[in-house]
């Protein structure tokens, strides 16, 4: 008797997980690491998902279960941290990288987070790496070491 192999196995993504994060540590520009970790991270946001919608789908009590919401805001909490944090590394690989390719992944990731109703969750984490470039910004024209120019041109970057 042959036994299937599940699709998903959440204990190797979260192991793989850990060890893209303790890479990314040492090494921050690591753009295949942190690609890799992006879509474990939309992986583990899958299984999520698809385990929250499986376990409200089953009957608990003979009451009918109310349909599935449809909206952005029906993303499981979890399965949208695993998205948010996706997001985020596909953001730092854009800013980090000038390979197509990379480019090209992160493009597929998105579009398929757009997918998974993922709206809410894009707009988040578009406008989270809009306020920390803004911080990284501001830290940079206010340092000790900046000169007058580089400060006023982050000034007006801000405008």
């Amino acid at each position: 008797m042959s036994h299937a192999l599940p699709v998903v196995e959440p204990e190797a993504l979260s192991r793989a997980e850990a060890v893209y994060r303790q890479h990314l540590t040492h090494e921050p520009q690591d753009t295949v690491a942190r690609l890799s970790l992006a879509w474990c991270l939309f992986m583990q946001a899958l299984h999520q998902a698809g385990r929250e919608s499986a376990l409200g789908r089953v009957p608990v009590a003979p009451v009918p279960l109310p349909p599935p919401q449809e909206s952005p805001s029906a993303v499981d909490p979890e399965a949208r941290q695993f998205l948010l944090d996706c997001l985020r590394q596909t953001t730092a690989v854009v800013h980090l990288s000038q390979s197509a390719q990379d480019r090209r992944d992160v493009e597929k990731l998105r579009a398929l987070v757009r997918l998974c109703n993922g709206d809410e969750v894009m707009s988040a984490a578009e406008a989270e790496a809009v306020r920390i470039l803004d911080e990284i910004t501001r830290e940079i024209s206010h340092s000790p070491g900046c000169s007058r120019l580089e400060r006023l041109a982050g000034e007006s970057a801000g405008r």
